[in-house]
């Protein structure tokens, strides 16, 4: 799955953390990987948890990393197609993870991408 909770997005997470401590090529490659995938699917919900908001914040994790702008531009597209999705369906309407909240949040870190983070999830980078 491309998912964040138990799928490609959550990966992408995974090996860019692995890559980061451990390093060596491998961890990078597999993040890449797992960024392919979560891009790659065409239809979803627009929440964190399972949907395009939870995958544009994996996109987002890869751009950080890679310095790569491709990388940014893809998790624009997805915060675009989570705002339309979150639209007309949420499951939770109020929900971080799981409704319009997230999605809101995106759309706002957008504005300044070097610092978006998978809510809870993420650290900040703040040091102090």
């Amino acid at each position: 799955m491309a998912s964040w909770c138990n799928g490609a997005a959550g990966f992408v997470h995974l090996w860019l953390a692995a890559e980061r401590v451990l390093g060596g090529d491998d961890h990078r490659d597999w993040a890449l990987r797992a960024a392919w995938t979560a891009q790659a699917a065409a239809t979803a919900p627009g929440d964190l948890c399972c949907g395009f908001a939870g995958r544009a914040y994996a996109l987002l994790a890869m751009h950080r990393q890679t310095g790569d702008d491709r990388w940014l531009a893809r998790a624009r597209v997805h915060a675009e197609q989570a705002v339309s999705s979150v639209r007309v369906s949420t499951l939770r309407r109020d929900s971080l993870y799981k409704g319009e909240i997230g999605v809101a949040l995106l759309a706002a870190e957008l504005e300044d991408p070097e610092y978006a983070c998978m809510p809870l999830f993420e650290g900040e980078g703040w040091t102090g």
